[in-house]
């Protein structure tokens, strides 16, 4: 009776963690700015997947990714998100900013489509100096 219980639940927890294993797939590319400063080593680069197809809401946030930034532009980023929220018929931005010491210095200032027929496959994120 003790074997077949061990089987049994040895079968259940097989069941349930493939269940529960969530798909992921990344985004990969690259952001930049052209103004020729050198960031302090305090800076940090946010790539955001969101969900821009509704009108008069704040954009859901489908994912998200922080880093510290090490080296000079162009800063190459991969960004993991989960494949299964992502639904045909919507628009998908990806945006970037660069932060110092929370202070927002850099971010991106045009739509970049992900996920459409027209979309670039090489994604290339280009960011503006805020002022």
């Amino acid at each position: 009776m003790k074997k077949y219980f061990k089987i049994l639940l040895l079968v259940l927890v097989t069941v349930i963690s493939i269940g529960c294993a969530q798909k992921s797939a990344t985004l990969e590319g690259t952001a930049s700015y052209r103004e020729r400063i050198a960031l302090p080593p305090s800076a940090i680069l946010e790539v955001t997947l969101e969900d821009v197809s509704l009108m008069d809401i704040k954009a859901p946030v489908l994912a998200q990714q922080s880093e510290k930034i090490t080296g000079q532009v162009p800063f190459a980023f991969s960004l993991a998100y989960d494949p299964t929220l992502i639904k045909q018929h919507h628009r998908y931005n990806l945006r970037a900013k660069v932060l110092v010491n929370g202070k927002l210095m850099f971010i991106t200032d045009t739509f970049n489509t992900v996920f459409e027929a027209n979309s670039d496959k090489d994604i290339h994120l280009m960011m503006k100096k805020v002022r």
